[in-house]
């Protein structure tokens, strides 16, 4: 799932980038990328829990505590916070997908690709 966050992040950013809102570049994302990812299917959730009336920030922090990875539960801080003060939506997004966290996680993925090439692991 860690694997799979840096690309997220910066799917996240372009599409602020470009205009998109939160929740329209989450529902890209999810179409994207397909529910078969732990990632994308914990999205998913997130995106029932929004529909089901839970407010935001609580969807978030449930998120958070299901998935229970650092880097995640640093992004959906960050988005909580910029709800809560009124931040911009797109600029956190950027700088989430830009930040150390995301570079923390990019390198434990990469890492983590080297050792699993290096051992006898198969990929499906």
């Amino acid at each position: 799932m860690e694997q799979d966050l840096p690309l997220t992040l910066e799917l996240f950013a372009t599409m602020a980038e470009a205009g998109l809102g939160f929740d329209a570049a989450l529902t890209r994302i999810v179409r994207a990328q397909g529910t078969d990812r732990a990632l994308v299917a914990e999205f998913v959730n997130f995106q029932h829990d929004m529909l089901g009336g839970i407010p935001r920030a609580q969807a978030l922090r449930q998120l958070a505590r299901r998935v229970d990875v650092p880097s995640l539960t640093s992004f959906t801080s960050a988005l909580i916070q910029a709800e809560q003060v009124g931040a911009s939506m797109a600029e956190t997004l950027q700088h989430q997908a830009r930040g150390p966290a995301a570079a923390a996680a990019r390198e434990r993925a990469r890492c983590r690709r080297r050792r699993c090439r290096s051992s006898s692991c198969s990929r499906s």
